[in-house]
């Protein structure tokens, strides 16, 4: 099977998936945390159903824990995209899992990435069923 893959940095492209090929990975990088949770888990949403069964998302963010106070990076990121957005955040992982779980996705691997700028690597794959 050929690879067809979408890769999105900037949200204007969004509005363009129904006329790509269909796709099956899409890559999300440094996108989500400029949207509200709303507006994020409405991508993911519209990326569950770009992908085919079995298709996957990769989503590279910065990413603090789960009370947002760690690591610095992320924490002072979240505080800078509050401030510089309409509505963005760093999202923590269960919002994540959330997001994709509703949009259809399983398999979630989380991976931290410590020292970079990327802090966080995200992985899911569309249910088959």
């Amino acid at each position: 099977m050929d690879t067809v893959v979408h890769l999105a940095a900037n949200p204007d492209e969004f509005a363009t998936w129904e006329e790509l090929e269909r796709p099956n990975l899409d890559v999300l990088a440094n996108v989500l945390h400029d949207f509200s949770p709303d507006r994020a888990r409405e991508i993911l949403g519209r990326v569950g159903e770009a992908l085919p069964r079995g298709g996957r998302v990769l989503i590279l963010e910065i990413v603090p824990d789960d009370e947002r106070r760690s690591p610095p990076l992320a924490v002072a990121f979240s505080v800078a995209t509050i401030v510089n957005t309409a509505d963005g955040d760093a999202h923590i992982v269960p919002q994540y899992r959330s997001w994709l779980a509703e949009a259809g996705f399983g398999d979630v691997v989380v991976t931290p990435i410590e020292g970079r700028m990327v802090t966080t690597v995200i992985e899911a794959t569309r249910a088959l069923m």
